[in-house]
């Protein structure tokens, strides 16, 4: 099978088959319906009974009337579908809010926690460096100027006292 490329593929057969539809019989139709649903219902009465004047079209009082209940019942199930969409918008609405409402509350928390990382911050220095001063200055002391030393031991005792007491403020609870 040696092909060449530029050779076109060839022409389909002929099936048989004519491009017309034809309407089905009865017979066929009634085999043409969907078995029971899991749910246990078979068939819906207003699909069975639309089904049934559908092969003459819709003459007469009773399709009439068959159309008429149909529409209404499916202008009430849609007016009952839009008050629940309505209801479930408000519903959205709410939720949305209380969302963004713990969103603030979040961030306000996120910038205590922050603030308090900063102020412990700040206390761990003053309790060192207040170490630090009063524990050098107590070894001036004992020298003829003591009024170096003796501010150096109060600052540092001051420092101590701001580092262990200073920045410890009561706030208020998020809600």
């Amino acid at each position: 099978m040696n092909a060449e490329p530029d050779k076109l593929p060839p022409e389909p057969e002929v099936t048989g088959v004519k491009p017309v539809q034809l309407k089905s019989s009865s017979d066929e139709w009634a085999s043409k319906t969907e078995g029971a649903s899991p749910g246990g219902i078979g068939h819906y009465p207003l699909t069975e009974a639309i089904r049934e004047i559908s092969e003459g079209g819709v003459r007469g009082q009773a399709g009439m009337l068959l159309l008429y209940a149909s529409t209404q019942r499916l202008e009430s199930d849609l007016l009952t579908v839009r008050q629940e969409r309505d209801s479930a918008f408000t519903e959205l609405n709410k939720l949305r809010e209380r969302f963004f409402e713990k969103k603030e509350a979040v961030e306000v928390l996120k910038e205590r926690i922050v603030s308090f990382k900063q102020n412990r911050l700040a206390q761990n220095i003053m309790i060192t460096l207040g170490g630090i001063v009063g524990g050098n200055a107590v070894t001036f002391f004992r020298s003829d100027n003591v009024g170096w030393p003796l501010a150096a031991i109060v600052l540092g005792a001051g420092l101590l006292f701001c580092g262990w007491f200073g920045c410890n403020d009561k706030r208020k609870e998020v809600e």
